[in-house]
């Protein structure tokens, strides 16, 4: 069996299936995901894979499943991890910085005392 890598091909086109969302646009998802992301980090997964893959076409199918299998070997949130990747791979550290605290901040919002 021999493995066939990537080379020979633009390295946007592995990363990207269609069109790289603009920053606020990715800014305006996070948040939106944050304030109404159910189901546990499985769900969470699922929502993101829709529509970053399949509806937006952000990024592409291998790139994300890539990423999911290294957030799951990893200890830790999910979730959490894929989302911060997400964001650094398309708008660099603090695309990921901001998409990360947005996952989590409007949890902090809903916590009762």
């Amino acid at each position: 069996m021999r493995l066939v890598g990537v080379t020979g091909k633009n390295k946007e086109s592995v990363h990207f299936a269609g069109t790289k969302p603009t920053l606020a646009e990715a800014l305006r998802f996070s948040l939106r995901f944050g304030l109404i992301s159910s189901g546990g980090p499985a769900g969470q997964i699922a929502i993101r894979h829709t529509v970053l893959v399949e509806q937006k076409r952000g990024i592409a199918d291998v790139k994300f499943l890539h990423a999911v299998n290294h957030c799951m070997l990893l200890p830790g949130p999910a979730a959490q991890q894929l989302a911060t990747y997400i964001g650094r791979l398309l708008h660099g550290t603090w695309g990921g910085l901001v998409a990360g605290v947005l996952l989590v901040l409007p949890s902090l919002h809903r916590t009762p005392d």
